[in-house]
């Protein structure tokens, strides 16, 4: 499974309608993700052995969303196996 795949997995979850950069979202709210990096990670023998991928998953909506919306939206990122960062606290 590439990273596209994984993230169209994990997001199908939601009641959003979902997409990669560029956008075609449409609806109140909708989500789309874009790979910003791509390194390696974790060398032995001066080889990459994993790949780490940064992707941004941006979120539209019409309306101010409630921290119960990103927590969703981070839950089902985590619960389809995708690490997740942010920037805001976890609460």
């Amino acid at each position: 499974m590439d990273v596209d795949q994984a993230f169209r997995a994990a997001l199908s979850t939601l009641p959003y309608p979902t997409t990669q950069v560029p956008s075609t979202g449409k609806g109140s709210v909708y989500l789309a993700w874009q790979e910003l990096l791509q390194t390696g990670a974790l060398y032995a023998g001066n080889r990459s052995l994993r790949t780490e991928h940064m992707v941004q998953v941006s979120v539209y909506s019409l309306q101010p969303l409630t921290g119960d919306h990103l927590r969703e939206i981070k839950r089902a990122l985590r619960d389809g196996g995708i690490h997740v960062g942010s920037l805001e606290p976890e609460n």
